[in-house]
Order: structure tokens, then C-alpha cells, then sequence
């Protein structure tokens, strides 16, 4: 791989110039653009921003700890985020100057809102690695400190450039044109594009950062022959063979580092002891403890089998499906539970010695039983008796829909048959009127004739 030289410290000025041209333009013109272009309240606009800043106080931390945490080919830890990045970047900085002043005010919001979270998850994955490739690009101090000497040129002169050019470029007679707002984003994200593809091609990765392992501290205390816990200043000595001697206030400690044997594996395993319930001793196969729906007050009594420095064993449980995280219990040997909905859970317990080594994990499955009124039988018989009583309620409704239509049709006979002795009746009622009337009339003329 070729030194480094004059074309790393260009590149890397390309680079910020090129994160400038997007971060930099969109903080100079973007409040203009949603405020006198969108017509967007500057307190909508403000609100949006500040939503915006929590969002970045989770999203940067997260974005830098993939990329740390990712593996990668020597010499290719950030150089492809830049080079991958810049372009999706790019475009949402063009994407959040369109004039959609045409929307709803509510759809506005929401495209204001989303294409500038997505623009900033996009700059990160830009921005971040940009920041730690000076790192990995040389370990000379003096180099590095050119390399931050050239970074300041590109924010210099692209915000020369920018405040020159902008104003003249947007404003028409003091009034915003939107169009060359999209136009001068559209310009300022090709420039970033290609400073930063220019970026990815001459500045070159060397230092390979070293994986550090995790340090391992072993605590040690008066049980282990530690002459008191406060040491002398300047009372320190290390000897030709090795030999470390402090004194305290108590007495000295010396001891050999190479002499000392991590006799300790922590192989061991937390033991299950006695089980009570309503303190009742219960009986446990080594499998499942099962209870009924009613058992309360359940106690569980636990020892690990290591009988050096027990002072110093404490515990930790998780109950899964109750507890989201680890419970720690100090050096307490049992555990108490008022009450467990019925359900299966695992207990998982573990101890940790003075040196924080953890144990491995002791499991234990608790079944609880559901009340008889809520088994696949009880619920059964409640299906069967709501069905019994549906067709109860069917079949009462048959007989006295049969019920009244008998009563009906009894009804209907019964009122034709007054209809038929009403007419009868009518008729020969009729009939007497029309004789008397007759009869009269005969007799009238009778005596008109005599």
C-alpha cells in the first residue's frame, strides 16, 4: 500500500467538503424553504427539528456501533459506508427540497417529518465513519494533525462559496423561487457525491485497529490473606524475582503474580434445595414442580456446593415470562413468590463469586394448573350447555310462534263466522222491514179506497 502523501490530505478536504455540501447547505436553507416556500408554521417546523435531535441522540450511537462492531477486511472498515452512503444521502437532501406546497397541511407535516429522519440516519452512516477515517489512515501524530488542519478547509470553502452564491441564486427580488431551491440542492448533491467517491478512491486505511480483549480483575480481600484495605502511599516494592510487597496499615501483602492459581473454575452449579409451599415441604422430581391454581407462598431454597468465602457468593433469578432482566438477590439462599398466575415458567438462577464469575445456569420448569372452572373440559361444558340453552331458547320460540298462530287462525274462523251471522241476521232484518213497509202500504190503500 502506497505511503501516505498529499493525495490522502486533498482527499480527506474533499470529504468534508462533500459532507458540507449536504449537511451545511440543508442548515443554512431548509427552515427558509419549509417556512416561505411549504407556508409551514415556524412552530410546526421547530417541533419537527427538536423531534428530529432525539432521534439522533439514539440513532448516532446505534449507527456508530454496527460500524465498530462490524467485521470487516483489512483496510475496508469505513471507506465503504462512505462510498455506499453519499448517494442515498445525496438524494433525500434533493428529495426534501421538493415544493409539495400543493398537500394538505397534515401530509406536508408528515413528509417534512420522514424525509428529514431519513435523511439524517443516511448522513450518519456518511458522516461517522468520515470522522474516524483519519485514525485508520495514518498513526503519525503529525500527519494526524495535518489531516484535521486540511478537514477545516472544505467546511471553509464550501460555506464561502454557499453564503456568496446562495442568496443571489434563490431570491428573486427578495422572494424565494422554489424551483431554483431544488436546483441549487440538486448542484450541491452532486458535488457531494463526487467529492466523496474522490474520498473513497485516494484515502487509503493502514492502521489496522488492534482487538482489544476484555481485561479480567481478580478481587481479593482479608479472606485471602489481605493484610487490611488501606495501603501506605509510596510503600510499594516489586523484587528482582517478581515479588510484590505493599503496606497497610495493618501489616504487609507480598505475593508473586505468577504464583497465584486460579484454582476457581466455577464449574459449579446452583443447587435446588427444599421447596415449600403455604410452608408445606413439596416434592421435586428434578423435572417440573407442578401446583395447583390455589398454591400460594411458594419458597425455594437454593446453595451452590462451593464452600470457599460464602460470604462472597451472591445470586441472581429470572423467572421467564415474568421478570425482563436478571434479579439480583445478594447472598440470600432462598426465594420466596406469593403467587403465580396458572401457566408454565422457567426459573433460571445463577451465582456470581467477589471476582464477579458467574455460574452456569440452573434451570427449573414450575407448571401451575389452571382452576377447574377454566380446564378444556369446564370450558367444554359451558359450550354445551350455551348450545343446549340456544336451542332451548329455539324451540321455546317454535312452540309459541305454533302457539300463536293456532290462536290466529282460530281467531280468523271465528270472525268469519261472526261476519256470517252478522249478514244473516242483517238479512232478515231486512226481510221484516221490507214486509212491514209493504203491509202498511196495502193497508193505506185500502182505506184510501173505501
Amino acid at each position: 500500500m502506497q505511503s501516505f502523501s498529499m493525495k490522502d490530505k486533498v482527499g480527506y478536504t474533499l470529504g468534508d467538503l462533500g459532507c458540507c455540501c449536504t449537511e451545511q447547505f440543508r442548515a443554512m436553507f431548509l427552515t427558509v424553504f419549509y417556512t416561505l416556500v411549504l407556508k409551514v408554521n415556524p412552530i410546526h417546523v421547530g417541533t419537527i427539528m427538536l423531534i428530529t435531535k432525539f432521534w439522533d441522540a439514539i440513532n448516532d450511537p446505534i449507527i456508530g456501533a454496527i460500524i465498530d462492531s462490524r467485521k470487516s477486511k483489512p483496510g475496508r472498515k469505513f471507506i465503504p459506508w462512505i462510498k455506499t452512503f453519499s448517494i442515498p444521502c445525496a438524494i433525500l437532501m434533493c428529495i426534501g427540497f421538493l415544493n409539495v406546497s400543493n398537500l394538505d397541511y397534515g401530509l406536508k407535516l408528515a413528509y417534512i417529518l420522514i424525509t428529514y429522519v431519513l435523511y439524517e440516519a443516511m448522513y450518519t452512516c456518511v458522516n461517522v465513519p468520515f470522522g474516524s477515517l483519519s485514525s485508520v489512515m495514518t498513526d503519525d501524530v503529525n500527519h494526524r494533525t495535518d489531516l484535521s488542519r486540511y478537514r477545516s478547509l472544505g467546511g471553509t470553502i464550501f460555506m464561502t462559496v454557499i453564503v456568496i452564491i446562495g442568496p443571489l441564486f434563490l431570491y428573486k427580488d427578495n422572494v424565494p423561487v422554489p424551483s431554483n431551491f431544488l436546483l441549487l440542492a440538486i448542484i450541491c448533491a452532486c458535488v457531494s457525491v463526487f467529492c466523496l467517491q474522490v474520498t473513497s478512491v485516494w484515502c487509503k486505511e493502514r492502521v489496522e485497529l488492534p482487538h482489544v480483549e476484555k481485561e479480567k480483575f481478580t478481587k481479593f480481600t482479608q479472606l485471602d490473606g489481605i493484610h487490611g484495605y488501606q495501603f501506605n502511599l509510596n510503600s510499594s516494592l516489586k523484587m528482582k524475582d517478581g515479588t510484590m510487597v505493599f503496606g497497610s496499615t495493618e501489616g504487609i501483602t507480598y505475593f508473586n503474580p505468577d504464583d497465584i492459581v486460579d484454582y476457581d473454575n466455577y464449574e459449579r452449579k446452583v443447587v435446588i434445595g427444599d421447596i415449600y409451599v403455604d410452608n408445606n415441604r413439596v416434592t421435586f422430581d428434578g423435572d417440573k414442580l407442578v401446583l395447583e391454581h390455589d398454591d400460594k407462598n411458594l419458597s425455594i431454597e437454593y446453595f451452590l456446593p462451593n464452600y470457599e468465602k460464602l460470604n462472597s457468593i451472591t445470586y441472581e433469578y429470572m423467572i421467564e415470562g415474568i421478570d425482563p432482566e436478571w434479579i439480583y438477590l445478594d447472598n440470600k439462599d432462598s426465594l420466596d413468590i406469593k403467587v403465580l398466575e396458572p401457566g408454565d415458567y422457567k426459573l433460571r438462577i445463577r451465582a456470581r463469586n467477589n471476582n464477579g464469575n458467574l455460574t452456569e445456569e440452573t434451570y427449573m420448569n414450575i407448571k401451575v394448573k389452571e382452576s377447574i372452572w377454566k380446564t378444556p373440559l369446564a370450558y367444554l361444558v359451558y359450550i354445551m350447555i350455551f348450545m343446549a340453552l340456544i336451542a332451548y331458547i329455539i324451540n321455546y320460540v317454535k312452540i309459541l310462534h305454533n302457539l300463536v298462530n293456532q290462536k290466529t287462525k282460530n281467531l280468523n274462523k271465528q270472525l268469519e263466522e261472526n261476519k256470517r251471522l252478522s249478514k244473516e241476521i242483517i238479512d232478515k232484518e231486512k226481510f221484516k222491514n221490507d214486509y212491514f213497509v209493504n203491509l202498511s202500504q196495502n193497508q193505506y190503500e185500502q182505506n184510501y179506497n173505501i
